[in-house]
């Protein structure tokens, strides 16, 4: 999973642990981590006494980050989504719990925005090169006008008491993109938060060549809301790569 230029941040204040017995306790100092994750970088920051803790804490989230790259990258052969896009069109395909889950909140988002957001865009994503392949070049219109039909994600079939998925057209492709990246912020913030620490979240995607979705959307409440308020955490959808 991949992005042009992307940074997905978690920043999260730890409990400073007071020292046993006659010790002092130890000065709090910033602890900070980095590693290429999902094709962004992904940052941790702790404000603590406890590196060890800090460090160990770091480690479950990346270790997370890595597992769910694996399930939804469109790079990485053997991945759940290369399984299903290969598929497409021929029959549906057991895929993980958490690549349902996210799958069917990037359809539900594609349905508020009637197909802005699309999760099947995979198969225009090589006409628009927004990744370590980009070129800058436009695609001819007719080429793209040929390959709309196979993003409808209304051809992107769910079974969530099954556990599978199938797209309906052969060269049908979902891509999860920026929507992938929101969930493994989430899976992490549940994780540090299941070890007992104070967080603070900063989760961002700086990308070149997209805009912000100005498409009203109703919210589980059935509240109008804009693509910056879908999900529930807040996070900025874009279209175009699937963000």
């Amino acid at each position: 999973m991949r992005a042009g230029i992307a940074a997905t941040i978690v920043t999260f204040a730890m409990s400073i642990l007071t020292g046993c017995g006659g010790r002092s306790r130890p000065a709090p100092h910033l602890v900070e981590r980095a590693r290429p994750a999902m094709g962004s970088e992904l940052r941790l920051t702790a404000w603590t006494a406890d590196e060890v803790s800090a460090l160990a804490a770091f480690d479950v989230v990346f270790a997370e980050f890595e597992r769910l790259d694996a399930l939804m990258s469109v790079w990485r052969p053997g991945s759940d989504v290369l399984r299903l896009n290969a598929a497409a069109g021929d029959r549906p395909v057991a895929l993980q719990p958490d690549v349902i889950e996210v799958l069917t909140i990037a359809r539900q988002v594609s349905e508020w925005t009637d197909g802005t957001f699309a999760v099947t865009f995979g198969a225009l994503s090589d006409l628009w090169r927004f990744d370590h392949d980009q070129d800058n070049t436009i695609p001819d219109p007719a080429i793209v006008r040929q390959r709309l039909p196979l993003a409808d994600y209304r051809g992107l079939e769910i079974d969530a008491r099954a556990g599978t998925a199938f797209l309906r057209r052969k060269g049908m492709r979902v891509h999860l993109g920026g929507i992938g990246k929101g969930y493994a912020v989430d899976r992490a913030v549940a994780l540090l938060r299941s070890r007992g620490k104070r967080l603070r979240r900063r989760q961002g995607a700086q990308v070149q060549g997209r805009r912000r979705v100005r498409h009203p959307l109703r919210g589980p409440q059935g509240r109008p809301r804009h693509a910056r308020d879908a999900g529930d955490h807040g996070r900025t959808l874009r279209p175009g790569h699937g963000r």
